[in-house]
């Protein structure tokens, strides 16, 4: 009896919280106005499209409000407006020829309404009881201009939530649905984030995982990259109760995460290199959040499922507990590359995007990372699934590198590779007979550096500066290998500005470069000979110590100097040409009375023997 009463407790308290009513008002309109014209007699229409969540229920209540501005002259006759939801017919207002503005508000019926997305079209033609066949045929040439601001058109959306089901197949679209209740009022939605949850301390395997579920939100227009957390396994129960959460990590990893008995079966069952996709909730309605598994048996079936998680074809016909025996086929041929060969430092955010599946992206980093160096790895992961939104498949590569250990050389084959590492780092993974590097450093603490061969004290350089050097790759000359560090860490907010902030590379040029944390730039090409050290022109372009602005005046002196010893130079040039032109005239002037004085002589010597 007692256990009766407790499932009818929890039954009551389960339909109260889905029948729980919540409101919404989302805009109808992308940009900020949008016009059409509409022609009399035409089936021509404009239609709005607003994407809605799959467990999302509409209730009776909802209702469209609209407001049309006529820009083109009155028609001749009256008209009607025909609004339909799904091509079901919502209203028909008549409209006269003098109407400069038609405000609409119209009830959509519970029925009328689809899982995902729903159209809303709008057309302006005759009154459906224009009876005279003629006067129609005789406006059909007829053409009204209309426009809609944004601020103007919406849908106030009365639902209530369905309990989340599962939706491993729609990954990562399932984990933003919430971002699409996008409410007029800032504040009164506040939509879940995703944090992706990792071990204290990663391997290369979990960092592979992590750069591809990155990529893959990164292709959602709906997230923003601060939409998206990174946290320790060990708070995943606190992470999962305000955000969605993807879990990677191997199952001997997974102690201490509560989760389904059918999952936990699952993931007791699995055997060398398998891997699994799981997922489940947290939380009661109206706040479920989805809990996203990534996991495997051991290293490989981590990757496994980590490369199933990258490709949508691989994760179409999956149910979770989705157990993976091996890695995904990819889906027909290779796409070609979208981005002509590497030739400077100013292509430096594309390098790594010369394929849409970005199976020629390498990211080399020190081994062993915490949780706080991979946070900020985390934005250029997201930017690379950012440039290829509709991609099926994004399999980038991490490998990591540490002292004395052999490097996965193997994985970075074909590939264009960005290594982060402090400049003392770099030896750790060049091959011994890849080329030298420009900047070298024996540990991050030295009190000097070689710069070009040159040693060049620490103490006369700005402390801030990261360095960035382009070369061919030396595990794939075809390909491109680009350094970047500083002298203390790898990951400084210059280096970040260069590799994310689409303003800088229009200030780079050549093969290697320095950028300090104020944004100060210089660059230097090591394919050609130039007049100065690159540690002299460092030195001239971010002394140390100095602000930007104070910068920016020291090398507009500079330029005026260089500007005003070119005109002197130039004046000095003009003075000496003038000079020697003068010499030559004089000198051609005394050969030629030379001459003269020489033809006289001769002609008297012959007129006096004769």
């Amino acid at each position: 009896m007692r256990c009766f009463l407790w499932l009818a407790l929890f039954t009551g308290t389960l339909l109260h919280a889905q029948s729980a009513v919540e409101h919404a008002r989302l805009l109808l309109l992308r940009d900020a106005q949008e016009e059409f014209s509409s022609t009399i007699n035409s089936n021509s229409n404009k239609e709005l499209l607003l994407q809605l969540p799959q467990y999302l229920r509409a209730e009776t209540g909802s209702v469209v409000r609209l407001t049309l501005r006529r820009l083109s002259d009155p028609a001749s006759t009256s008209n009607a407006i025909v609004l339909a939801w799904n091509d079901h017919i919502l209203a028909t207002n008549l409209i006269e020829p003098a109407d400069t503005q038609i405000s609409l508000l119209v009830p959509v019926p519970r029925p009328a309404f689809l899982r995902g997305w729903n159209r809303l079209s709008v057309r302006v033609g005759p009154p459906p009881s224009d009876a005279n066949a003629q006067a129609v045929r005789e406006r059909a040439a007829e053409t009204l201009r209309w426009s809609m601001l944004r601020h103007e058109c919406f849908l106030d959306l009365v639902y209530t939530r369905a309990p989340l089901s599962d939706d491993l197949a729609r990954f990562p679209h399932s984990l933003a649905e919430e971002r699409l209740l996008k409410d007029v009022e800032p504040g009164r939605l506040t939509p879940p984030g995703v944090t992706l949850l990792l071990p204290g301390l990663c391997n290369e395997v979990h960092l592979r995982a992590a750069a591809i579920a990155s990529a893959r939100l990164g292709q959602l227009d709906s997230l923003a990259a601060s939409d998206i957390r990174l946290g320790s396994l060990e708070s995943w129960k606190a992470e999962t109760a305000q955000h969605h959460g993807i879990l990677i990590a191997r199952r001997d990893q997974l102690g201490g995460v509560a989760m389904p008995f059918a999952i936990s079966t699952a993931l007791a069952n699995l055997t060398a290199a398998q891997g699994m996709l799981a997922e489940f909730f947290e939380g009661p309605i109206p706040k479920q959040r989805r809990v996203l598994l990534v996991t495997g048996a051991d290293e490989a079936g981590l990757e496994k499922a980590a490369l199933t998680l990258g490709s949508a074809p691989a994760l179409s016909n999956l149910t979770s507990p989705a157990v993976l025996n091996q890695i995904p086929a990819l889906p027909g041929s290779a796409p070609a590359s979208v981005h002509a060969p590497i030739l400077g430092l100013y292509q430096i955010q594309e390098f790594l995007k010369s394929d849409p599946w970005a199976r020629r992206a390498a990211f080399l980093v020190p081994a062993r990372l915490g949780l706080e160096v991979v946070r900020e790895l985390f934005p250029l992961w997201w930017d690379l699934g950012r440039a290829f939104p509709t991609s099926p498949v994004l399999w980038p590569e991490v490998v990591t590198y540490r002292p004395g250990a052999p490097l996965a050389a193997e994985r970075l084959r074909a590939r264009n590779v960005l290594a982060l590492g402090t400049v003392s780092q770099w030896p750790d993974f060049l091959p011994p007979d890849a080329a030298a590097p420009a900047l070298q450093m024996i540990s991050s603490e030295a009190e000097s550096l070689v710069m070009q061969g040159r040693r060049q004290k620490r103490a006369t350089l700005e402390p801030t500066l990261s360095f960035v050097q382009m070369l061919p790759s030396p595990w794939s000359p075809s390909n491109t290998l680009v350094l970047v560090g500083g002298m203390r860490t790898f990951m400084s907010p210059g280096a970040k500005r260069l590799l994310l902030d689409s303003t800088v590379p229009g200030r780079l040029a050549g093969s290697l470069c320095a950028i300090d944390d104020l944004g100060r730039v210089t660059s230097y090409d090591l394919r050609q000979v130039a007049s100065e050290s690159f540690a002299e022109r460092l030195q001239r372009t971010i002394p140390r110590g100095a602000g930007r602005e104070e910068t920016e005046r020291q090398m507009a002196g500079q330029d005026r100097r260089q500007a005003g010893s070119r005109q002197w130079n130039g004046r000095l040039s003009a003075i000496c040409a003038a000079g020697l032109g003068l010499l030559v005239l004089a000198r051609l002037y005394l050969m030629w009375q030379q001459n003269r004085v020489r033809r006289q002589t001769l002609d008297e010597e012959i007129s006096a023997g004769s």
